[in-house]
């Protein structure tokens, strides 16, 4: 009987250990929720009325919104708070005035913060000052006319009633992908409302007949710097007012893209290859191409700041890069494309710009061997034509390795392997290297490759001209960049290739205005004006696609693509050769920036660009 009593208590005693244990579990969570969410909510107040202060340090504020609205009745204010790893929480409201409107987006923004177990690190608010209605059924055919038809280029927000209870900003729109561009070019609603839905936006049972088509005047704080944002609804919209792009805000923007590439390094030197940061998935697969020229956009990037914190990052990248090379023979080799079992004479053009302007930046010979045997494989590869078979097979069970696989497969391939060859004639003094090249230049004027638009095409003409500065290969350049230049100047997205290749290509117009050979098409032929205007306007638009934290913060995960570049009409994809090529027009546009800018003024150039 005892025995049975004892071991009752023991039981119970042992119920009301674990009772208790949870109940100071639960007043752990409880306390450490409120605790904390009172921390956020504090910093967020902080960063609010910092914020509201620097809005309305302009007197005149209300009434210049209230005549951009043609006179009204209310004012509509978002406020949008940003996290390091998650998407921004964004609330609005409505009142007669703006202050008003302003402090009660402010309150329901505190309470989304309070909510939160992550700091608020910045805070954007958006004041609407341009409103139009639309039917439902005239939106998709205005979405296509102002997109162009690409890919998150409508760049208005949208309210579904009059009095914006249930409204998304432009950002909100494209950043969760809520519009259909490919097919229908209207509104994905049943995303849009799962949306709305789970981000407290509203409840939005359908889409309603009738639409308000809207902009904002927007202001940014990231706890450091107030920023005004552009508010004309082009593709400038929402991001910092920068005015003309000098050479020191370009370099800073080149530094921070390469800083953002060495922090998606591994620790074998190679990269996480991107994310697609409207889901946060990281982008699979991997390239061999794209992770040598990533890496000589780092090299052009020391050689631009001499930034020493690349100097291990590029080691690792450049000893991966070799890693990967396999020997034909003694005296042969090539660099491998491990997940398609295959050669590509592009990879291989490409691969050597990392490994020779490493050892001239660091002054070594280290690589001297295997950049020799890749230049002959190169070599290998070219007819007597001057025309390189373009892809080989490697590690294939049915067929030999180093045997053919594609004669052709993209004319890039053409132009890396040409830039590639000089740059080789460069380091070792091999004629065989530049008469490859001339061969190549020789093919691409025969056969008309300007038709192409390839950027590979004016960095290697450029670079051959400076060992052969041969009247031909300096019209093929002009050329190149001349029939391609309206479609540049008009081209709707932001696309940096188009940048790079106009700006090597006006390494060449330099060095040849600077030198004692004629080309009778630079002064009959060639609109230098409208090149200089096409060249920094490009610089200019490209801007838009850097990933500024006001864009970040409304995509899942900021922290993957914040200073890395984004493609707008590939769901924002953030790839690491879309981050080199912006570096690589970017770092061009700062070296020749000096000389840009004195022949536009010569030239009495005008360019059209964001003030």
């Amino acid at each position: 009987m005892d025995k049975k009593v004892k071991t009752k208590t023991k039981s119970n005693a042992g119920f009301l250990a674990a009772a208790l244990i949870l109940i100071a579990a639960a007043v752990v969570v409880l306390y450490a929720h409120t605790f904390n969410g009172g921390i956020q909510a504090a910093g967020f107040e902080a960063k609010a009325r910092a914020l509201k202060e620097y809005v309305f340090s302009d007197k005149s504020l209300e009434k210049n919104i209230g005549e951009e609205l043609g006179g009204t009745e209310t004012y509509t204010v978002f406020i949008s708070v940003g996290y390091e790893n998650a998407r921004a929480d964004v609330v609005s409201a409505t009142k007669p005035n703006l202050n008003g409107a302003w402090d009660s987006a402010a309150q329901k923004a505190h309470t989304a913060v309070s909510d939160r177990v992550a700091d608020a690190v910045c805070i954007r608010a958006d004041i609407v000052n341009n409103k139009q209605t639309m039917s439902h059924d005239d939106f998709p055919a205005y979405v296509k006319s102002l997109s162009r038809g690409e890919w998150g280029y409508f760049r208005y927000g949208v309210a579904f009633d009059s009095e914006f209870k249930t409204a998304l900003l432009e950002a909100e729109l494209n950043g969760n992908r809520l519009i259909d561009y490919k097919d229908t070019f209207g509104f994905r609603a049943k995303l849009v409302k799962e949306y709305m839905k789970e981000y407290n936006r509203g409840s939005l049972k359908s889409i309603p007949d009738e639409l308000i088509l809207f902009s904002c005047r927007g202001y940014f704080y990231d706890g450091e710097n107030f920023y005004t944002l552009a508010d004309e609804p082009n593709n400038n919209y929402g991001r910092r007012e920068v005015g003309n792009l000098d050479k020191d805000y370009m370099t800073d923007i080149v530094t921070r893209g390469a800083n953002y590439l060495v922090n998606l390094q591994k620790s074998d030197g190679a990269y996480i290859y991107g994310y697609f940061p409207i889901t946060d998935m990281e982008i699979p697969d991997y390239n061999i191409l794209r992770h040598a020229g990533t890496t000589w956009s780092l090299l052009q990037t020391y050689r631009t700041t001499g930034d020493k914190t690349l100097t291990e990052p590029i080691r690792k990248a450049v000893g991966y890069l070799v890693g990967e090379a396999a020997h034909k023979d003694e005296n042969t080799a090539y660099i491998i494309e491990r997940k398609d079992n295959e050669i590509k004479i592009g990879a291989n053009g490409i691969s050597l710009l990392p490994i020779l302007d490493y050892m001239e930046i660091f002054d070594t010979d280290e690589y001297d061997d295997i950049a020799m045997k890749i230049g002959n494989g190169i070599l290998e590869l070219q007819d007597g034509d001057g025309r390189f078979y373009h892809v080989l097979y490697y590690n294939e069970s049915e067929h030999d390795d180093f045997s053919g696989k594609e004669q052709f497969r993209t004319v890039y391939y053409d132009g890396e392997a040409t830039f590639a060859l000089v740059k080789l004639y460069d380091r070792f003094g091999d004629e065989r290297f530049l008469e490859g090249a001339k061969k190549a230049m020789e093919l691409f004027i025969k056969e008309d490759y300007t038709s192409y638009r390839d950027h590979w095409l004016s960095y290697a003409a450029n670079e051959i001209t400076k060992f052969a500065p041969d009247e031909k290969y300096f019209e093929f350049g002009l050329r190149n960049i001349q029939v391609n230049l309206d479609k540049i100047r008009n081209q709707g997205v932001q696309t940096p290739i188009t940048a790079e290749l106009l700006l090597a290509g006006f390494e060449l117009y330099d060095r040849l205005k600077n030198s004692d050979v004629h080309v009778e098409y630079l002064g009959n032929g060639f609109d230098e004006k409208a090149f200089i205007e096409t060249l920094i306007e490009r610089a200019d638009y490209n801007i838009n696609a850097f990933a500024y934290p006001e864009l970040a913060m409304y995509l899942k995960n900021p922290s993957h693509i914040v200073n890395g570049f984004v493609t707008r009409n590939d769901s924002f994809r953030c790839r690491i050769d879309d981050v080199q090529h912006y570096i690589g027009g970017f770092i061009l546009y700062v070296r020749n920036y000096g000389a840009i800018w004195e022949y536009a003024s010569e030239l009495g150039a005008k360019p059209a660009v964001a003030e």
